[in-house]
């Protein structure tokens, strides 16, 4: 099978641009921005803060980012945060290593590093909740790293949902796609079904308090639809508190920049849950 690497940015986006600094905080118009601080020793391995008013008490959005493992970065998904930042929330924007220059394991590892700091940050600034968003790549990264080592943080109860947004969750149609040309993500028949989270046993996240959403978009190609039916599917056989949701009117990238609008029927859910 052969998915295209083919990911543009979203249409009509609206950058951050900086005007001023001070004290390690970066202002633009009414939001402040914390850069670049490290939460690893890998190169990209470094997150952004953004807030309007006050860090202190307020609840937390914590969103990865797609590309295929391969590209993409933080630094061009600030364009939809306006709401949340609107609404009293912070967002972490996590940045992370790109395969080929480290494996998809290693990666997994890089963005539980990422959770583990931004709970840990969310609880020294007395976050009421934390809600994690994952698209495509960033999907697959984020329920990969919700393991039981995760689980076991003291932090993790601040945890009230996941939005796993248009991802791909059985690696096995990866190994032989262009996605994977020349081992690029380290992807075989050796490791792919530890890198494959629709594959996983979920009796650990029984009892914990966090609702699991699986995404799929109306015009997002038939592979990824399947995934998302068949990740949620393996989350109910393990009665995880999940639900599949699929978004009408909307592809791959469109739900991403509609998570932009305050009217978008993702971007009420995720407010009126940390609210």
């Amino acid at each position: 099978m052969i998915i295209p690497l083919s990911i543009v940015l979203p249409r009509n986006i609206t950058t951050v641009h900086i005007t001023s600094s001070f004290a390690g905080v970066e202002k633009h118009a009414k939001y402040l921005k914390k850069a670049n601080i490290k939460y690893g020793p890998g190169e990209k391995q470094l997150l952004d803060i953004y807030y309007k008013e006050d860090e202190q008490g307020m609840p937390v959005v914590v969103y990865i980012h797609g590309g295929y493992w391969q590209d993409f970065s933080k630094d061009i998904s600030a364009f939809w945060l306006a709401p949340y930042l609107e609404n009293g929330c912070r967002v972490i924007l996590v940045g992370y290593d790109l395969c080929p220059a480290v494996t998809l394991s290693e990666l997994v590892n890089e963005i539980k590093d990422g959770l583990k700091y931004c709970l840990e940050y969310a609880a020294e600034t007395n976050a009421k909740a934390v809600s994690i968003i994952g698209h495509s790549a960033g999907a697959h990264l984020t329920i990969s790293a919700l393991d039981r080592e995760t689980l076991t943080l003291p932090t993790i109860n601040l945890v009230k949902s996941i939005y796993l947004v248009t991802g791909i969750y059985d690696l096995t149609v990866l190994i032989n796609s262009s996605v994977n040309e020349n081992n690029k993500l380290t992807l075989d028949e050796s490791n792919v079904e530890q890198l494959s989270p629709m594959l996983f046993d979920y009796t650990y996240l029984r009892g914990h308090k966090l609702k699991i959403y699986v995404i799929a978009a109306e015009y997002e190609s038939p592979l990824f639809i399947e995934q998302s039916e068949g990740m949620n599917k393996q989350l109910e056989k393990f009665n995880i508190d999940s639900q599949y949701k699929f978004i009408s009117g909307v592809d791959h990238l469109d739900i991403l920049e509609q998570l932009g609008k305050n009217d978008f029927e993702l971007t009420q859910l995720l407010l009126e849950e940390l609210n």
